[in-house]
């Protein structure tokens, strides 16, 4: 009988169980009572359709398999690469916000459209002061 091993995120961020034989099971939102929480195996869709289903015990955490055995084997290396996946996804969301504020910036000097904005003398003489950038 498998045992609660962690909680997993998927690659959608939806919360998963993994268990200590390898399996990883979602949440399937109906079925829960105020005990328990149902979750069915994670290839339960096609071509796999593994009706397997776990229920968690809310109090202890303890699994109780359902009536259905898995009809495939565990891939342990799903969540090593799930971390390397999460890790990518941070990777590129750091750089997309390093180039949205690059861009931002030089939209606020060139003007939305591409088309150049005149830096006018006065209190607000110019947009690079305003963003902390000096010019020598």
């Amino acid at each position: 009988m498998p045992t609660f091993s962690k909680f997993i995120t998927s690659q959608r961020g939806a919360q998963q169980i993994l268990d200590s034989d390898g399996y990883i099971y979602s949440r399937k939102k109906s079925g829960d009572t105020a005990l328990t929480s149902t979750w069915r195996c994670a290839k339960y869709n096609p071509p796999t359709k593994c009706k397997c289903h776990i229920y968690l015990a809310l109090a202890d955490n303890s699994l109780t398999l359902g009536t259905q055995p898995h009809n495939h084997s565990a891939d342990g290396s799903v969540p090593a690469r799930q971390e390397v996946l999460l890790s990518l996804k941070r990777i590129f969301l750091t750089v997309n916000t390093e180039e949205r504020e690059r861009e931002r910036l030089v939209n606020s000097l060139w003007g939305v459209n591409g088309s150049y904005a005149p830096i006018r003398a006065g209190p607000r003489s110019c947009p690079l002061k305003e963003e902390g950038i000096e010019l020598e």
